[in-house]
Protein backbone atom coordinates (compact mmCIF):
# COMPACT_ATOMS: atom_id res chain seq x y z
CA UNK A 1 0.00 0.00 0.00
CA UNK A 2 1.55 3.18 -0.87
CA UNK A 3 1.43 6.04 2.20
CA UNK A 4 1.48 9.44 1.99
CA UNK A 5 4.83 11.50 3.14
CA UNK A 6 3.98 15.32 2.97
CA UNK A 7 7.87 16.05 4.40
CA UNK A 8 9.30 13.97 1.61
CA UNK A 9 7.55 15.17 -0.94
CA UNK A 10 8.39 19.11 -0.38
CA UNK A 11 11.87 18.46 -0.29
CA UNK A 12 11.40 16.30 -3.59
CA UNK A 13 9.55 19.18 -4.98
CA UNK A 14 12.11 21.75 -3.71
CA UNK A 15 14.50 20.45 -5.36
CA UNK A 16 12.59 21.53 -9.11
CA UNK A 17 12.85 24.43 -10.69
CA UNK A 18 9.80 26.97 -10.37
CA UNK A 19 7.91 26.21 -13.79
CA UNK A 20 8.17 22.36 -13.18
CA UNK A 21 6.81 23.29 -9.47
CA UNK A 22 3.77 24.68 -11.39
CA UNK A 23 3.13 22.00 -13.53
CA UNK A 24 3.06 19.67 -10.65
CA UNK A 25 0.67 22.01 -9.38
CA UNK A 26 -1.51 22.12 -12.57
CA UNK A 27 -1.33 18.69 -12.94
CA UNK A 28 -3.47 18.17 -9.24
CA UNK A 29 -5.50 21.25 -10.01
CA UNK A 30 -6.49 19.60 -13.14
CA UNK A 31 -7.68 16.19 -11.90
CA UNK A 32 -9.75 18.40 -9.26
CA UNK A 33 -11.19 20.90 -11.85
CA UNK A 34 -13.78 18.46 -12.87
CA UNK A 35 -15.15 18.21 -9.81
CA UNK A 36 -15.12 21.71 -8.99
CA UNK A 37 -17.08 22.95 -11.62
CA UNK A 38 -19.80 20.41 -11.10
CA UNK A 39 -20.16 20.79 -7.37
CA UNK A 40 -20.29 24.53 -7.66
CA UNK A 41 -22.17 26.43 -5.29
CA UNK A 42 -25.35 28.22 -7.14
CA UNK A 43 -24.24 31.68 -7.57
CA UNK A 44 -20.84 31.41 -7.25
CA UNK A 45 -20.07 30.71 -10.66
CA UNK A 46 -17.95 33.83 -10.98
CA UNK A 47 -15.52 32.23 -8.44
CA UNK A 48 -15.87 29.07 -10.36
CA UNK A 49 -14.30 31.01 -13.64
CA UNK A 50 -12.00 32.92 -11.94
CA UNK A 51 -10.71 29.09 -10.97
CA UNK A 52 -10.68 27.60 -14.16
CA UNK A 53 -8.89 31.22 -15.51
CA UNK A 54 -5.98 30.57 -12.55
CA UNK A 55 -5.75 27.12 -13.50
CA UNK A 56 -5.43 28.07 -17.67
CA UNK A 57 -3.06 30.60 -17.20
CA UNK A 58 -0.85 28.08 -14.54
CA UNK A 59 -0.96 25.84 -17.72
CA UNK A 60 0.39 28.49 -20.05
CA UNK A 61 2.62 30.58 -18.48
CA UNK A 62 3.43 28.51 -15.31
CA UNK A 63 2.16 31.53 -12.80
CA UNK A 64 -1.18 32.17 -11.57
CA UNK A 65 -1.81 35.97 -11.87
CA UNK A 66 -4.42 36.82 -9.45
CA UNK A 67 -5.36 39.94 -7.91
CA UNK A 68 -5.87 40.30 -4.05
CA UNK A 69 -9.39 41.00 -4.45
CA UNK A 70 -9.36 37.31 -6.50
CA UNK A 71 -7.59 35.65 -3.89
CA UNK A 72 -9.80 37.25 -1.36
CA UNK A 73 -12.69 35.99 -3.24
CA UNK A 74 -11.73 32.54 -3.83
CA UNK A 75 -10.94 32.29 0.13
CA UNK A 76 -14.25 34.00 0.50
CA UNK A 77 -15.57 30.78 -1.35
CA UNK A 78 -14.01 28.37 -0.02
CA UNK A 79 -15.08 29.46 3.61
CA UNK A 80 -18.95 29.45 2.27
CA UNK A 81 -18.71 25.27 1.05
CA UNK A 82 -17.26 24.83 4.54
CA UNK A 83 -20.29 26.46 6.21
CA UNK A 84 -22.52 24.11 3.88
CA UNK A 85 -23.03 21.26 6.42
CA UNK A 86 -24.29 18.14 5.53
CA UNK A 87 -24.36 18.37 1.91
CA UNK A 88 -21.94 16.08 0.44
CA UNK A 89 -21.04 17.20 -2.94
CA UNK A 90 -19.47 20.55 -0.63
CA UNK A 91 -17.58 17.94 1.36
CA UNK A 92 -16.09 16.80 -1.59
CA UNK A 93 -15.60 20.52 -2.73
CA UNK A 94 -13.72 21.36 0.25
CA UNK A 95 -11.07 19.27 -0.40
CA UNK A 96 -10.75 20.24 -3.95
CA UNK A 97 -10.97 24.13 -3.46
CA UNK A 98 -8.49 23.36 -0.12
CA UNK A 99 -6.14 22.11 -3.33
CA UNK A 100 -6.33 25.51 -4.82
CA UNK A 101 -6.17 27.44 -2.12
CA UNK A 102 -3.16 25.98 -0.91
CA UNK A 103 -1.05 26.85 -4.72
CA UNK A 104 -2.64 30.21 -3.55
CA UNK A 105 -1.52 30.64 -0.25
CA UNK A 106 1.55 33.10 0.63
CA UNK A 107 2.45 32.45 3.88
CA UNK A 108 4.24 28.94 3.37
CA UNK A 109 7.18 27.90 1.22
CA UNK A 110 6.26 26.69 -2.46
CA UNK A 111 7.51 23.34 -2.08
CA UNK A 112 5.62 23.13 1.40
CA UNK A 113 2.14 24.79 -1.03
CA UNK A 114 2.27 22.31 -3.06
CA UNK A 115 2.88 19.29 -0.73
CA UNK A 116 -0.49 20.84 0.90
CA UNK A 117 -2.15 20.70 -2.31
CA UNK A 118 -1.15 17.52 -2.80
CA UNK A 119 -2.44 16.34 0.61
CA UNK A 120 -5.81 18.02 0.10
CA UNK A 121 -6.39 15.58 -3.22
CA UNK A 122 -4.99 12.67 -1.03
CA UNK A 123 -7.72 13.28 1.11
CA UNK A 124 -10.35 14.01 -1.66
CA UNK A 125 -9.59 10.46 -3.20
CA UNK A 126 -9.16 8.82 0.62
CA UNK A 127 -12.67 10.17 1.29
CA UNK A 128 -14.12 9.07 -2.20
CA UNK A 129 -12.36 5.33 -1.43
CA UNK A 130 -14.99 5.17 1.62
CA UNK A 131 -18.01 5.61 -0.29
CA UNK A 132 -16.82 3.52 -3.66
CA UNK A 133 -18.95 0.37 -3.34
CA UNK A 134 -17.89 -0.47 -6.93
CA UNK A 135 -14.86 -2.46 -6.33
CA UNK A 136 -11.90 -1.74 -4.09
CA UNK A 137 -10.57 1.23 -2.64
CA UNK A 138 -7.86 2.72 -5.22
CA UNK A 139 -8.49 7.07 -5.64
CA UNK A 140 -6.01 7.45 -3.07
CA UNK A 141 -3.46 5.03 -4.02
CA UNK A 142 -4.14 5.82 -7.51
CA UNK A 143 -3.61 9.47 -6.74
CA UNK A 144 -0.39 8.97 -4.25
CA UNK A 145 0.82 6.60 -7.41
CA UNK A 146 -0.07 9.58 -10.11
CA UNK A 147 1.96 12.50 -7.97
CA UNK A 148 4.91 10.04 -7.90
CA UNK A 149 4.99 9.54 -11.54
CA UNK A 150 4.43 12.99 -12.11
CA UNK A 151 7.21 13.75 -10.18
CA UNK A 152 9.82 11.30 -11.74
CA UNK A 153 8.58 12.65 -15.11
CA UNK A 154 9.00 16.38 -13.91
CA UNK A 155 12.12 15.38 -12.50
CA UNK A 156 13.88 13.58 -15.56
CA UNK A 157 15.94 17.18 -16.92
CA UNK A 158 16.15 15.31 -20.53
CA UNK A 159 12.05 16.14 -21.08
CA UNK A 160 11.27 19.72 -21.75
CA UNK A 161 8.85 21.73 -19.60
CA UNK A 162 6.08 21.52 -22.41
CA UNK A 163 6.62 17.83 -23.52
CA UNK A 164 6.23 16.93 -19.74
CA UNK A 165 3.50 19.55 -19.18
CA UNK A 166 1.59 18.11 -21.88
CA UNK A 167 1.69 14.62 -20.97
CA UNK A 168 0.70 15.28 -17.37
CA UNK A 169 -1.87 18.03 -18.22
CA UNK A 170 -3.77 15.02 -20.31
CA UNK A 171 -3.00 12.31 -18.15
CA UNK A 172 -4.72 14.73 -14.83
CA UNK A 173 -7.77 15.41 -17.16
CA UNK A 174 -8.42 12.43 -17.65
CA UNK A 175 -8.38 11.29 -14.07
CA UNK A 176 -10.57 13.70 -12.96
CA UNK A 177 -12.99 12.41 -15.47
CA UNK A 178 -12.73 9.35 -13.31
CA UNK A 179 -12.89 10.83 -10.10
CA UNK A 180 -16.11 13.09 -10.94
CA UNK A 181 -17.31 9.76 -12.60
CA UNK A 182 -17.03 7.62 -8.86
CA UNK A 183 -17.99 10.92 -7.26
CA UNK A 184 -21.77 10.99 -8.86
CA UNK A 185 -22.15 7.46 -8.90
CA UNK A 186 -21.28 7.93 -4.78
CA UNK A 187 -23.75 10.53 -4.81
CA UNK A 188 -26.31 8.20 -6.69
CA UNK A 189 -25.77 5.72 -4.46
CA UNK A 190 -25.98 7.40 -1.52
CA UNK A 191 -29.53 9.49 -2.86
CA UNK A 192 -31.30 5.75 -3.97
CA UNK A 193 -30.26 4.71 0.05
CA UNK A 194 -32.25 7.90 1.15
Amino acid sequence: MMTFDRTGLADRLSLLAQPRQAVFAAGCLERSRPCVNAFALRGREAETALLNRALDDLWRTQVISLSSDERDRIESYLETVEEENGDLRAAYLVDYLSAFFYVLDTSATQAQRLANCAHALRDAASYLDTQNSAGDPTFAADEIGMQEQHLAMLDNGALSVSVVSDAIREQSASAGQRILAATEAAFARRTQRA
